[in-house]
């Protein structure tokens, strides 16, 4: 279950940098949809799915995540946006956009 541990601490470092050190994060993307290999080795795991390579079929199964901590991470991730959507009202501070 790499992939949930990289998911959970990902978002806890999310919240401590709006909470704690008050960095107006507006988003958050997960990375990445597949396991890549781009650092030159096979791990760690930290894609919502991953293909099995041991076998040569060429189907992607998905992660199955315990629910109870799936829940905790939504649960983070909503405090997170209640946070910021206060702040950001309350400071006048406009969200820097995406030149997309």
């Amino acid at each position: 279950m790499e992939q949930l541990w990289y998911f959970k601490a990902f978002v806890e470092q999310v919240y401590k940098a709006v909470v704690e050190e008050k960095i107006p994060v507006i988003g958050y993307t997960a990375w990445s949809f597949l396991d890549n290999y781009e650092w030159g080795s096979y791990g760690p795991r930290f894609g919502m799915y991953h293909m099995n390579l041991r076998s040569r079929q060429k189907s992607i199964f998905g992660i199955v995540f315990d629910f109870a901590a799936l829940a905790a991470m939504v649960v983070v991730v909503v405090g997170v946006a209640v946070v910021l959507n206060h702040r950001n009202r309350r400071s006048g501070y406009e969200p820097l956009l995406s030149p997309n």
